[in-house]
């Protein structure tokens, strides 16, 4: 059912997930092509706002932001996978891989080499932080529009 709480939580989630892919991409390796990363995590932050921190409201702020801070690592989970399986369809198609147990490996390799590339310090503060802000601001929508 929609509700403003959720609404608020997709947007803005989406919006995190839009300015964090901003704020990675140029740290990505030369030559590989940032493509639909942005659009992909808008998408990503708009499922998991709607999804996991919009039914959150109700129970205080610091569970919010604590929801907050979940659902940021949930939509970075998310992106991380769809971008693996994403690279490892791309390889498969060039017939990279002799079986499906060698794609999967190569999946997990992708995956691995993903979360390598997000140890950079302002990404992670900006989820970190942007992810609690955004909870406990839809923890405020949530009592205000009941």
């Amino acid at each position: 059912m929609p509700t403003a709480p959720k609404l608020f939580a997709a947007l803005a989630f989406g919006l995190l997930g839009w300015v964090a892919a901003a704020v990675l991409a140029p740290t990505l390796p030369e030559g590989q092509q940032v493509g639909w990363l942005r659009e992909c995590a808008f998408l990503a932050g708009l499922v998991c706002g709607w999804r996991f921190m919009g039914r959150e409201t109700g129970r205080g702020f610091a569970s919010a932001a604590g929801a907050g801070l979940g659902c940021a690592i949930g939509m970075v989970a998310l992106v991380t996978v769809g971008a693996a399986i994403y690279e490892m369809l791309e390889a498969a198609v060039r017939r990279h891989y002799p079986g499906p147990f060698e794609a999967l490996m190569g999946m997990v390799q992708f995956a691995y080499k993903y979360v390598l590339m997000m140890g950079y310090a302002p990404f992670l503060i900006l989820l970190g932080v942007g992810g609690m802000l955004f909870g406990a601001m839809t923890e405020a929508v949530g009592r205000r529009w009941k």
